[in-house]
């Protein structure tokens, strides 16, 4: 189970033949291909929410589509106007088309 968790693929006992061998390190080269597309766009989302987050730190909008503009501007202490400034600069630099999609993509960050 351990082995697993560091990341282990497969388990080979002694003796390992060579085909053996070279077999599981062929499905293993298979397995890192299929799964780097994935790796690739979660770190792209992990930097985008860097980015968000950096630009965020200056403000207290939590509102983040839980509320409306005007009712998270007032619990801040910021015009409506301004929330939405801020949701918008955070949207393109997530690459975001709505808050649907901000919402997914923090969601599949978290699930890896």
């Amino acid at each position: 189970m351990q082995a697993i968790k560091a990341g282990a693929v497969e388990f080979l006992t002694k003796p390992v033949r060579d085909h053996q061998l070279l077999d599981a390190i062929r499905r293993a080269i298979v397995a890192d291909q299929l799964e780097r597309p994935r790796r690739a766009e979660l770190a792209e989302l992990r930097r985008r929410l860097r980015i968000a987050d950096a630009a965020r730190a200056g403000s207290d909008d939590h509102g983040g589509g839980r509320s409306s503009q005007q009712a998270g501007g007032r619990r801040i202490g910021t015009s409506e106007i301004t929330v939405k400034v801020h949701r918008a600069h955070i949207m393109r630099k997530m690459c975001a088309d709505s808050v649907a999609d901000l919402v997914r993509m923090t969601e599949r960050t978290r699930g890896s």
